[in-house]
């Protein structure tokens, strides 16, 4: 298609003075393309486009580059395909790289895209590109981040660039513009988004609207390396799965070692995608390695960039020579500050250094917040300023305007360093003072920050340089090595585009690591993205609400880690793994037929009589066995007084049972008769016999002074038996005068007694040989022709039934019985099938969660999960059964709605009416306890929790462990907190208290008291829009939401929250903490040493140079790591603190190093 010159209009900017002329195309009178208004000398001439865009359309993109003026030529330009690839490629003011061209040519070709790429290559380019495709077409289009923060940058980003009227916001501090054509969120606003428009219901804020993705192009995924998140990781595969197949996906991510996995899942579940790998660096990065003498390069020049990645030879010589002198003078044993060879240099020393050498601005990282503030204020003791004049100037008047906008926001000790050029940055400061940190460091007046790893998860502020203090953090009470990725994402902040030539990467010794470890960290393999896929109640509730059971599975399946697990052989199962796989495979089948059963009610009535009969049986086996012990221990006593011919009943040695006996345990019921020990008695556990007599010689085969009877059973067998061995003994019909005269004479009266005695060498008693088998307990022998005229007198002992308390157990048993066989279960064909089936669920249900979990194993699935989860819902009435899938009741609903870590546990609070009564101040006391965090560290808030709230959540602590019991019994495992001292930290708030004194009456630091409040201010913003909550505690949040309004916790610049959220219903966004994002850091990095040819070929700084320098700073050089400093104050131990590389490692060991002792 060729475009006519007449198609473009000559004009000038309005105003007197005329500039140089552009090119735009004519829309009405007046054409907007972001540089002022312009009027056109020639309205009337406009001619149509033709087909092809020519040079001076293209000398048209290109004078309007990066200003909103481009969209207009691009949609009155009706190109497509790789015409139009081009013509976007000239929308940039900079000529872009070859991985950026290419993903525009697969996003026009309608393939979604998946780049993995370094930190600082670009890779938002190709963001920007899906904009661009998509304002050409007038569609919409979506762009994600993970991070409030970044969600705010971006939003001011591209108002410049594509124009304000076409950028909105949607985070939970603020909705702008959401009809906007670009829509900025975060990821979990998205995923909302999705199933708002399939219910056409409120899902974590976000208003259900059907139909309100279809005209989206595309969906981009900034920092996509955050599905490798353990607690948010879900969202990004959530949002992958249920986007609308006709949307193109744009994911953009950090450097992922299994990036064709991933790409291949995308286009398994989503459609064709490319995917775009590049290891380029518009500002190719150098590393660095910073001892106590000055800095040195970490890697020697290369023959070729196919040659291996070897230690510089001056910091491996110097490294080597370090610890013989260390071995020399004590070796590893010797105290630290005696090893000055090994000793860190201080921050002072290492900012002037890098100062010296033009190497300014810096981002210093430590993994700490305190250790953050106190290398600022040490390193801001420099003899040469850090800033300029002008630039001391410039600050003074911006600080100056802040201090006046927000009076007594900041510590005044914070506002002097930045004065000096030196700020920390971390999530305990308040996010306006870390904004405005961001915004001098990124306009070069603040020359030093020292940060943790926040400021390198996704914030667009490169700096000159990077340093890593440590290659190591405290995670609780031990020390974690980084891994590379975390390394590769912090050092990849140096160098910025257009500034610098290079980036310089520096690695400080520590008190724990040294050369050789930033050697390994920096070239071992990054790690693999893994699926970290978990249901939970609010993707369950609004999966439910608009697909079958079956759609789900489906879905479910489609998981990353689902996917995964049916490409890869799975580790084979131990035999009791296999077995809870099998039983978890009955559990299901037995459930589903129970579904099938049409009456349900009759059902759940059945099986409430199957378990009152149970629970009725345990009753009764207790009073025969109660009456049964009294009974043995009376028989006990008096079988030594017992004559001949007593009848007995014997307890029969342990034995394993057949399984015609085990199949007879289940009685009609499909009830276990085994569990209940004298009910389920078999005749073979008992023998009925007849008394002979005692023996005599006792003590021959017994070492106790136990006595042994001998007995004759029914089968004639001579048994000898210890008393305890006597269950029941029966005297009413006893005597010797029954017995033949010939073995009467074979027995011994005992004096004063009724019982006589027998020989071992009695006719009557087998062989002595026999009973040298005797070692104690019952024996067992063959009788003979005597004893078998005994045979004839043996019967079943008579017992006495008078028991009023057994017989009333006896009764209530049968007439329960009989109840069962009355009702239309019992009576149904299938009867069999559905009490065995009622058996299955009850026998497994207690173990549910360690079936699954063997099941979710072998199977790779996470269905199980869905279904425990679904389990609790039902439980607790949000869902209803429905046919072989569920209903969504009005309750689940509402815990769709709800945003939060347990859906189920707020909702359920929320649905107690003993929160209306409560005042705004109490109100907020409550909830502020069951959002709160659990700490591992000990902190101090000097308000006390009023009795008001105190009472409410004793009653609330009810309701908390039912629901842990129910989730523990099937297997769930969600927070379920009560933290009662953030209730006072909240109601203080409420209450009026100033900023000043929050800070001064607790332990805690401004930030994280900041995002206590906002998250409690984010579940406030969301009860009024929530559905079947009373409109007495809507109207509760709102007023407590008024409380709580105040500055800083609201601001405009990084939280606000119109009038109208407090008083009217509006629209409620996704939010994400700042502490969030300090918690949340995962990101995927690897440079490729390999390619970039220029990283090692030159040393950094020549150490020489500077080495003079290190001799004024002895008194510096006593100094230690801060983040060590921190961890000793708190009892830590450096001791066992492993720094070499990890095993397995290809780099390990480096050339040259083999004579060095660790």
């Amino acid at each position: 298609m060729k475009l006519s010159f007449s198609s473009l209009v000559w004009a000038w900017p309005a105003g007197n003075d005329p500039v140089a002329p552009q090119w735009g195309f004519r829309r009405g009178l007046v054409a907007r393309f972001g540089r002022g208004s312009y009027r056109c000398r020639s309205p009337s001439r406009l001619v149509k486009a033709t087909l092809a865009p020519d040079v001076e359309t293209h000398s048209a993109v290109r004078e309007l580059a990066g200003t909103p003026g481009v969209v207009d030529i691009l949609r009155s330009t009706p190109v497509r395909g790789d015409e139009l690839a081009t013509l976007v490629e000239a929308a940039f003011p900079f000529s872009l790289d070859a991985f950026q061209k290419q993903a525009g040519r697969a996003l026009v070709q309608a393939k979604s895209v998946m780049v993995s790429a370094p930190t600082g290559s670009g890779k938002t380019v190709v963001g920007e590109i899906a904009v661009f495709l998509a304002l050409s077409r007038q569609m919409r289009v979506f762009y994600t981040t993970p991070l409030k923060a970044l969600s705010n940058q971006k939003f001011f980003d591209f108002k410049r660039q594509f124009g304000e009227d076409r950028v909105g916001l949607l985070t939970g501090d603020t909705t702008v513009n959401r009809e906007a054509e670009i829509l900025v969120m975060t990821t979990e606003v998205y995923r909302n988004m999705l199933y708002a428009s399939e219910s056409g219901e409120i899902v974590g804020g976000v208003h259900g609207s059907r139909g309100i993705i279809d005209d989206v192009y595309a969906v981009v995924f900034d920092e996509f390396h955050y599905m490798n998140d353990s607690s948010r990781g879900t969202v990004w595969e959530e949002a992958v799965v249920i986007s609308p197949s006709q949307v193109l996906l744009v994911a953009l991510s950090a450097t992922m070692s299994n990036a064709e996995e991933l790409r291949e899942w995308f286009e398994d579940v989503h459609g064709p995608t490319e995917l775009i790998l590049s290891s380029f660096r518009p500002v190719p990065l150098r590393f660095g390695f910073a001892a106590n003498d000055g800095l040195y390069p970490l890697f020697a020049k290369r023959v070729s960039a196919e040659s291996r990645l070897t230690m510089h030879p001056k910091l491996l010589s110097r490294t080597k020579a370090a610890m013989r002198r260390t071995k020399a003078r004590g070796g590893p044993n010797l105290p630290f500050f005696l090893r000055k060879e090994l000793e860190p240099p201080t921050f002072n020393y290492l900012v002037r250094v890098l100062n010296r050498q033009g190497l300014l601005p810096g981002i210093i990282f430590i993994f700490s917040r305190v250790g953050c503030d106190r290398a600022a204020l040490e390193a801001s003791k420099q003899q040469t300023p850090l800033v300029s004049q002008p630039e001391s100037e410039r600050l003074r008047i911006r600080l100056n305007e802040f201090e006046r906008a927000h009076p007594g926001a900041v510590q005044e000790h914070r506002i002097k360093l930045a004065r000096l050029g030196v700020a920390s940055h971390h999530a305990g400061l308040l996010p306006l003072w870390k904004s405005i940190v961001e915004e001098l460091f990124q306009d070069g007046l603040i020359k030093v920050v020292f940060a943790t790893e926040t400021l390198a998860a996704g914030i667009n502020m490169p700096a000159r340089t990077t340093v890593l203090s440590s290659l190591s953090k405290r995670n609780g009470e031990i020390f974690e090595p980084l891994t590379t990725s975390s390394a590769l994402q912090m050092a990849g902040r140096a160098g910025r585009r257009g500034k610098d030539p290079v980036g310089n990467a520096i690695v400080m010794q520590s008190m724990r690591e040294g050369p050789f470890d930033a050697f390994n960290v920096l070239t071992n393999q990054v790690d693999a993205i893994k699926s970290q896929f978990t249901p939970t109640y609010g993707m369950a509730l609004n999966l439910l609400q608009r697909r079958t059971m079956d759609d789900i599975r489906q879905l479910l399946e489609k998981s990353f880690g689902s996917f995964i697990s049916r490409r890869t052989e799975q580790p084979p199962l131990s035999k009791a793994e296999k077995e809870n796989a099998r039983n978890y495979e009955q559990f299901e089948m037995a459930r589903s037929f129970l579904e099938t059963i049409e009456n349900q009610k009759s059902l759940r009535e059945f099986e409430r009589l199957r378990q009152k009969l149970d629970a009725s049986r345990r009753v009764l086996d207790s009073c025969i066995g109660s009456q049964r012990a009294w009974r043995q221990q009376e028989s006990q006593d008096m079988i030594i007084f017992a004559p001949p011919g007593t009848l007995v009943t014997l307890q029969n040695p342990p034995r394993k049972k057949s399984a015609e006996e085990d199949a007879r345990c289940f009685d009609e019921f499909g009830l276990d008769l085994s569990k209940h020990e004298n009910l389920s008695r078999s005749p073979l556990d008992y023998e009925h016999g007849l008394l002979v007599g005692r023996l005599e010689e006792t003590k021959m085969l017994s070492k106790s002074s136990t006595h042994l009877f001998m007995v004759v059973t029914k089968t004639n067998r001579v048994r000898v038996v210890e008393a305890i061995h006597i269950e029941t003994i029966d005297m009413t019909h006893s005597g010797v005068e029954k017995f033949p005269e010939e073995i009467k004479a074979m027995l011994a009266p005992i004096e004063s007694s009724s019982a006589c005695t027998i020989s071992l060498s009695s006719p009557l008693m087998p062989g002595l040989d026999e009973f040298r088998k005797y070692k104690g307990g019952q024996f067992r022998a063959p009788g003979n022709d005597l004893t078998g005229v005994l045979t004839p007198l043996v019967s079943q002992p008579k017992l006495s039934d008078d028991d009023q308390e057994l017989r009333s157990a006896q009764d209530k048993v049968s007439r329960i019985a009989e109840d069962l066989k009355m009702s239309k279960v019992f009576q149904d064909e299938r009867r069999n099938q559905i009490v065995a089936s009622l058996s299955i669920i009850r026998r497994f249900e207690p173990i549910l969660g360690k079936l699954r979990n063997s099941f979710r194993i072998q199977h790779g699935t996470t269905w199980p999960d869905f279904l425990a989860v679904t389990d609790v819902l039902s439980k607790y009435g949000y869902l209803e059964r429905d046919g072989e899938g569920y209903r969504v009741t009005k309750m689940g609903k509402l815990g769709a709605s709800v945003r939060a870590e347990n859906e189920l546990w707020i909702s359920v609070v929320l649905l107690s009416e003993s929160l209306a009564e409560l005042s705004p101040v109490h109100f907020v006391g409550v909830l502020a306890s069951l959002i709160a965090e659990e700490s591992r560290l000990e902190s101090f808030i000097g308000f006390e929790t009023s009795a008001e709230t105190m009472a409410t959540l004793t009653d609330l602590e009810i309701l908390q462990r039912s629901l842990v019991e129910h989730q523990a019994s099937y297997g769930v495992n969600f927070p379920v907190n009560i933290i009662v001292s953030e209730s006072a930290l909240a109601e203080a708030w409420a209450r009026g208290v100033a900023w000043q004194v929050m800070v001064d009456s607790t332990s805690l630091q401004e930030g994280d008291i900041c995002r206590k409040l906002r998250r409690l201010l984010d579940l406030l913003r969301q009860i009024p829009r929530l559905p079947v909550i009373s409109d007495a505690i809507k109207m509760n949040a709102k007023r407590a939401l008024s409380l709580m309004d105040r500055f800083p916790v609201a601001d405009d610049v990084t939280y606000s929250i119109g009038q109208e959220e407090k008083l009217e219903e509006g629209p409620v966004e996704e939010n994400l903490s700042d502490a969030d994002e300090e918690s949340l850091y995962h990101d995927q990095e690897l440079e490729s040493f390999h390619s970039e040819k220029d990283i090692a070929d030159a040393e950094i700084i020549d150490p020489d140079s500077i080495r003079a320098e290190a001799g004024g700073d002895e008194e510096e050089q006593g100094g230690v790591d801060d983040d060590d400093e921190i961890w000793q104050e708190m009892g830590g131990r450096h001791r066992g603190i492993r720094s070499s590389p990890p095993p397995g490692s290809e780099r390990a060991q480096l050339p040259g190093a083999e004579a060095i002792e660790d």
